[in-house]
């Protein structure tokens, strides 16, 4: 959406027909979002963007990226309050792991579901 709007201000330039100028903050999500996309975003609209976390099973997300100005673009973020996470090993899933460690994120909090109908 946010190329889609990039794309739509940059063939209208000098006669732009949307007035950006009210948002202060924009959560990307579902997908990463290149940074030149961000980038170009937060200067035609003035509003800070980051990126959120989530997946199927935590509505909406998990994670988002600060909007006190020190987010990374690239990044999921923080945890959103009353989020819990952590990094495991692989296959060792009682091993938790340092930062900048690959490993799988485990994440518990009140918008993650408790499991599937008909299969905990």
């Amino acid at each position: 959406m946010l190329a889609a709007l990039n794309q739509r201000v940059r063939v209208h330039r000098g006669c732009n027909p949307f007035d950006l100028s009210s948002l202060k903050w924009v959560i990307s999500g579902v997908a990463a979002l290149p940074a030149g996309v961000g980038s170009e975003f937060a200067h035609h609209s003035g509003a800070q963007v980051v990126e959120g976390y989530g997946q199927p099973e935590a509505s909406p997300v998990t994670h988002a990226g600060p909007v006190d100005g020190s987010n990374q673009l690239g990044t999921i973020g923080l945890p959103l309050s009353n989020t819990e996470c952590c990094i495991i090993e692989l296959n060792d899933p009682n091993k938790d792991l340092s930062a900048g460690e690959v490993g799988e994120l485990l994440i518990r909090a009140p918008q993650v579901m408790l499991g599937y109908w008909k299969n905990e």
